[in-house]
């Protein structure tokens, strides 16, 4: 932390946008101040045991897949790898429950999301 207090970038949140936002910044030859409210950093790309251990959930990520394709991330320009960043790759991909006890699970495989979506509407299913 700077002895003055003075900043040239204050960021507020911890989220992989702001983090990624104070890392050019700072790589740019700014002062930066990144301020988070949770117990930890990371915003959407948080995972976490929240139910019983070994269970790993991703509380807000399911859609975070769209960052992925971005060429920060692609080149891996920052190089956070090298800092413990890593993408799981999952299959299923997700599954609902429904309180009717039903579900519907999505899979990498696009003919076997298809196979479950047709249990709920064939025309979906085959658009």
């Amino acid at each position: 932390m700077s002895g003055t207090g003075e900043w040239d970038v204050v960021v507020a949140g911890a989220g992989h946008n702001s983090l990624l936002t104070a890392a050019y910044a700072a790589r740019a030859g700014l002062k930066v101040l990144v301020l988070e409210g949770a117990a930890h950093i990371g915003g959407d790309t948080t995972s976490e045991e929240l139910t019983l251990p070994g269970f790993t959930h991703d509380p807000c990520s399911t859609a975070h897949n769209l960052i992925q394709s971005n060429p920060l991330m692609r080149n891996d320009e920052l190089q956070l790898d090298r800092y413990g960043l890593r993408y799981l790759y999952p299959d299923p991909v997700f599954t609902m429950p429904f309180r009717d006890g039903r579900s519907i699970t999505m899979w990498r495989d696009v003919e076997r999301t298809c196979g479950e979506l047709a249990r709920f509407s064939a025309a979906d299913a085959n658009a």
